[in-house]
């Protein structure tokens, strides 16, 4: 099968790499996508093991359509009996940049009487379409007149892993803050600290790549799982051939706001990781001295949690906290202010542009001087 893994922007060659780990065939870096191939095993694998894909998509078919009426001739050839049942809802959503396809609306009409029709004709009755929580979500993509049909085996975004229990006002993305964590290089070798640690996501997901976890493992279900081919053993053999790894250092969140820190505790519970993330009340601008080797992901505050005088301030003085009391660390962080990030003081070593959301943001590395 010919598949797509959608991802964040630039986070792209950190899919990818996930994709070879598993031994996905003929990887190709996309914009804010991967394309790979593999069978069955790979698309279970992707699903329940990416820490960085927002969803798998399987490329049902690519052809080039003149109008609505090849448009439907097309999707009705599709053997859809191996995707969904006369039993199961689909929905269809549909991207198009074509002059002859110019009404989107009527493009997805096509494609569900086309799929309706394919099952009425050879089994007397067909499937229901429920665009709002359909057990088969379908996708079309159309650029001039070159059509590609693609089936979502996610359903529900990945990055919603399922331990997720609150959530402070502005929460990182789960799939963004591991892209953080493979970005760093960080894999459980030197203590772990995020010194604003608001709900708790980079610290649960970096602990879950230290030991081993996949995401998958809190999810309740996946989309494939509602397929008319879904082989359940492969799926157990996929999600249960996975060995956990001891935690050998500490991982410790801080935060200024007790209301920030009950929440993050509620996640780390959830995830299971409560003897492995500590948490402590703190002001960042003002941590005590730390030993070295240690390693800081971080996603401070900005726009709408933070601006102007105070925000600067805020900036200046973690730098201060870093550059004194963190000698020979390596600090990584994630702000949509890049003018903060001057205040902290110090030449970064890398940088990577990433979306936020909406907000563009720089995620920098940074060596600080034993």
């Amino acid at each position: 099968m010919r598949l797509v893994a959608k991802t964040f922007k630039n986070l792209e060659p950190v899919c990818a790499y996930e994709l070879r780990q598993l031994g996905a065939d003929d990887v190709r870096v996309l914009k804010r996508a991967v394309s790979f191939s593999g069978g069955m095993d790979i698309l279970y694998s992707a699903n329940y093991c990416l820490r960085t894909a927002s969803r798998v998509l399987v490329m049902l078919a690519e052809f080039d359509a003149r109008d609505y009426d090849a448009l439907y001739k097309q999707v009705k050839s599709i053997e859809w009996e191996h995707y969904l049942t006369a039993n199961n809802t689909f929905s269809v959503s549909s991207t198009t940049y074509s002059e002859i396809f110019t009404n989107s609306q009527f493009v997805r009409y096509r494609v569900k009487d086309g799929i309706a029709d394919y099952f009425r004709n050879k089994f007397g009755r067909r499937p229901n379409v429920d665009p709002e929580n359909a057990d088969i979500p379908i996708q079309v993509h159309i650029a001039n007149t070159h059509c590609t049909i693609l089936l979502d085996s996610s359903g529900q975004s990945l990055h919603k892993r399922g331990w997720r229990e609150g959530q402070t006002a502005a929460p990182l993305n789960e799939a963004l803050a591991a892209g953080l964590v493979l970005i760093s290089g960080w894999k459980g070798n030197t203590p772990l600290l995020d010194p604003f640690c608001g709900s708790g996501t980079i610290l649960i997901e970096a602990a879950m790549i230290a030991m081993g976890i996949h995401p998958g493992a809190y999810r309740k279900s996946f989309a494939f799982q509602k397929w008319g081919n879904y082989d359940h053993e492969l799926f157990r053999l996929v999600s249960s051939n996975r060995q956990m790894r001891k935690l050998d250092v500490d991982i410790t969140g801080s935060d200024i706001s007790p209301r920030a820190l009950k929440i993050s505790q509620q996640n780390i519970n959830a995830a299971g990781l409560s003897r492995q993330i500590r948490l402590r009340q703190a002001n960042a601008a003002t941590l005590p001295a730390m030993p070295s080797p240690l390693t800081i992901i971080t996603n401070p505050p900005y726009g709408i949690r933070l601006q102007g005088d105070d925000l600067n301030t805020l900036y200046h003085d973690f730098g201060k906290v870093i550059k004194f009391n963190m000698r020979g660390a390596e600090a990584w962080i994630l702000s949509g202010d890049k003018n903060a990030l001057k205040q902290i003081g110090l030449k970064p070593k890398s940088k990577t542009e990433l979306l936020n959301g909406d907000i563009e943001c720089l995620f920098q590395g940074y060596d600080i001087k034993p």
